[in-house]
């Protein structure tokens, strides 16, 4: 062979290889919707955290006791089969997440780990706690008797 048939294929062979890759993402599957679900879930949770003073550990999920100038609610996230959902002052119910096996809060000196375990046994945390805007307030995050309340100073 000589440089010039070498040239010829190496270049044959680039060609080649630059046609394969540009249509490799023609046959990748789509992203999983529930992964974006999940996120925005726990967008939900953190934006739910604004009015914050106290939130409670449940044996199926975890309520929000929330404080604004004009009332103060309650918001109830909890794992209803493969759904979680969100409901507010204890009516009605918001689905929130689907295809979901599991959900965990776990105290922390800042707030919460919230993890949610999806339908391929994958799991996602986030962490939760208060805002900015209630920074020096008197509350309390209470997770029940087993473990210490944490007031802000």
């Amino acid at each position: 062979m000589t440089l010039i048939e070498t040239l010829i294929a190496f270049a044959i062979f680039l060609v080649c290889v630059t046609a394969i890759v540009s249509f490799i993402p023609l046959f990748s599957f789509p992203s999983d919707p529930l992964r974006q679900d999940i996120h925005m879930f726990f967008q939900q949770v953190k934006d739910d955290m604004d009015h914050a003073y106290e939130i409670k550990r449940n044996e199926d999920g975890f309520t929000i006791y929330c404080e604004t100038a004009a009332e103060r609610f309650t918001l109830q996230y909890r794992l209803s089969g493969s759904n979680l959902i969100r409901r507010r002052e204890g009516k009605g119910h918001e689905i929130v997440l689907q295809h979901v096996t599991g959900l965990h809060a776990v105290y922390t000196d800042y707030g919460a780990d919230i993890e949610v375990t999806d339908k391929h046994h994958v799991s996602w945390k986030t962490v939760v706690g208060f805002r900015p805007a209630l920074e020096g307030r008197e509350r309390t995050w209470n997770w029940g008797n087993e473990e210490p309340s944490y007031r802000l100073p």
